[in-house]
């Protein structure tokens, strides 16, 4: 993983601590650093849709510890996972590989995951096999909604919306009636590389479907960002912190202001690949929660938090 003194990202890097979980409370930070931080926040997501974030208060650690818990669930026998599997679209459980496609006319990502909502049920956790992970999922993404609430704040700002919580009103309800949750992921090695089928990769292109996403990434990389130009671009991942992307709801909010940049994972061009992990908590608006323009060029039509977020599912799962 690049430092940032050597990371030469096409992503900006963006120092959050003006705002840091650590030792910042919102209401008490400084008006000017605010605004310049909002500003810088919102220059990313209007011409790459992504940012690095740096201190912003949530530890390595954490992200260390959420992983290393994790990937003992995925390295469990496939019929022990199994187990723990999505029942009748609950969106929250294991989900192996072929589960999700993002492009239909390609093989199945090469990936697993594990969904969790804020009110996921005890029963869905492997409390058996990896007694850690319910504590630390909660714990962890309790961190991630406070540092999801701060970021769309700081849109707020940088839209110069009168109102600054207008975001804030609109994702009150992320312990129920929401889609907003937490995905662990696992990408496993390939030893074989001709067990690899034509155009498959480890997750297809797809842009993200709710307001932002926190990405916690390991240093094996991999992900790339498409570009204005169209071309992919790779988002080398920076240590110690967090990647932030605009998500297709909050590009509609804004008039295509700020840009829902399509993103995949791709295969290594060097023969093989190591397997790979990450954790991305998924911010939605309310269920029901109607979007519509902010402004007045009235781009898209208004739609329904909760019918957009099934239209996406249902194209995508299998």
């Amino acid at each position: 993983m690049a430092n940032e003194s050597t990371a030469r990202s096409y992503v900006p890097i963006v120092n959050f601590a003006s705002l840091s979980l650590q030792n910042v409370k919102r209401e008490d930070a400084d008006e000017a650093s605010v605004q310049e931080l909002a500003d810088q926040i919102l220059e990313a997501f209007s011409t790459v849709g992504f940012v690095y974030l740096k201190n912003t208060g949530i530890q390595t650690t954490e992200v260390t510890n959420i992983m290393q818990t994790s990937r003992r669930f995925f390295e469990l026998p496939r019929e022990v996972k199994r187990r723990y599997a999505e029942k009748d679209g609950a969106g929250a459980g294991y989900r192996e590989i072929g589960a999700q496609t993002f492009e239909a006319d390609k093989p199945e990502d090469l990936r697993e995951s594990f969904d969790l909502h804020l009110d996921t049920p005890d029963s869905v956790y492997p409390e058996a096999e990896v007694p850690e992970l319910m504590p630390l999922t909660r714990q962890f993404t309790d961190r991630c909604k406070e540092l999801a609430l701060r970021v769309l704040y700081l849109i707020a700002v940088g839209l110069k919306l009168e109102d600054r919580c207008f975001f804030d009103k609109n994702h009150f309800e992320m312990e129920s009636k929401s889609f907003t949750g937490i995905r662990l992921l696992y990408y496993p090695e390939i030893k074989n590389p001709s067990d690899v089928k034509d155009k498959q990769t480890r997750c297809g292109e797809h842009s993200d479907w709710g307001s932002i996403t926190l990405l916690f990434q390991d240093d094996v990389g991999g992900l790339e960002i498409k570009n204005v130009e169209g071309k992919f671009v790779e988002a080398t991942p920076v240590e110690g912190t967090v990647l932030v992307n605009i998500a297709d709801l909050l590009q509609r909010w804004t008039s295509d202001r700020l840009i829902s940049a399509p993103h995949r994972v791709k295969m290594s061009t060097t023969g093989g690949s190591s397997s790979r992990q990450s954790v991305a908590f998924f911010v939605f608006p309310d269920n029901s929660t109607v979007v519509q323009s902010l402004d007045s060029a009235h781009k898209y039509p208004p739609i329904i938090t909760a019918d957009y977020a099934a239209e996406k599912i249902a194209s995508t799962f299998y």
